[in-house]
């Protein structure tokens, strides 16, 4: 069995169809707790996105921000071999 690593980047995906890129940065009973965040929508073709980090649009997340994802409403979520990316587009 895998288990989450905080201090890795981590691409999640959730059962509303949101997709998040961030940092773990915590893993609680119920929550993904991820910082340096960013939601992100892919062109249709993940292969594309892990291979080159291309996102078809970015909406950073404050740096401040703290992302909480209940652990229950991730689809799946894999390992970010990339920087997060943080310009909006």
């Amino acid at each position: 069995m895998t288990t989450y690593e905080p201090g890795n980047n981590y691409y999640i995906l959730t059962t509303d169809d949101h997709s998040f890129i961030g940092e773990l940065l915590e893993v609680s009973e119920e929550h993904l707790i991820v910082v340096n965040g960013a939601k992100v929508d892919t062109d249709g073709h993940l292969s594309r996105m892990f291979q080159e980090g291309y996102c078809k649009h970015v909406e950073p997340l404050p740096s401040t921000a703290i992302l909480l994802l209940n652990k229950s409403a991730v689809i799946f979520a894999a390992t970010w071999p990339h920087p997060v990316p943080r310009t909006q587009k």
